[in-house]
């Protein structure tokens, strides 16, 4: 196995757990309730447009070594650690 092909499988494993994160913070930011409803309700939002730019950030460089991204929640959760 070439290295380009070892770094590809180790950023799509990070490409998987990004997406897993993305989602979960996802549900946080839409089901949050309580008295700080409004401060984590922002938060969680900020969270998961980070991890948003993580993810593309991840996947053009695997595009960019010719490499193929993981794009189906199928893949992420069979990829993720998280």
């Amino acid at each position: 196995m070439s290295t380009k092909t070892n770094v590809v499988e180790v950023l799509n494993k990070q490409v998987a757990n990004w997406n897993v994160l993305y989602v979960k913070l996802h549900n946080y930011h839409w089901y949050v309730t309580g008295p700080h409803f409004f401060t984590l309700h922002e938060k969680f939002e900020e969270f998961y447009n980070e991890a948003g730019t993580y993810i593309d950030e991840l996947a053009e460089r695997i595009l960019a070594l010719e490499g193929k991204p993981l794009a189906t929640m199928k893949e992420y959760l069979a990829t993720s650690s998280v």
